[in-house]
């Protein structure tokens, strides 16, 4: 009887060794992701930095305006386009 209880010991304690060496590689797989996607977070970052600061140097108003008659066809409105509201 002891033996068979030794057996199943073992057996447990064998089972028990194996799902802490799969745990242990599937947590250090997820944390190589989490390095990666902590990674490519910060390279993101820095180049939404580096797109604000060129969109915020690179509009003025007259490319603003070349911008608007070329590519969207807008023109300065005409004198009788114009209405003025009186707000009290």
């Amino acid at each position: 009887m002891l033996s068979v209880f030794a057996a199943v010991v073992t057996g447990f304690s064998a089972l028990m060794l194996v799902l802490s060496l799969y745990t242990e590689a599937d947590t250090a797989r997820i944390n190589d992701l989490a390095a990666g996607l902590e990674t490519k977070l910060e390279e993101t970052e820095n180049e939404n930095k580096i797109l604000r600061i060129r969109i915020l140097t690179s509009l003025d108003l007259e490319t603003l305006e070349r911008l608007a008659s070329d590519t969207l066809g807008m023109q300065h409105p005409r004198p009788e386009q114009i209405r003025t509201l009186f707000l009290k």
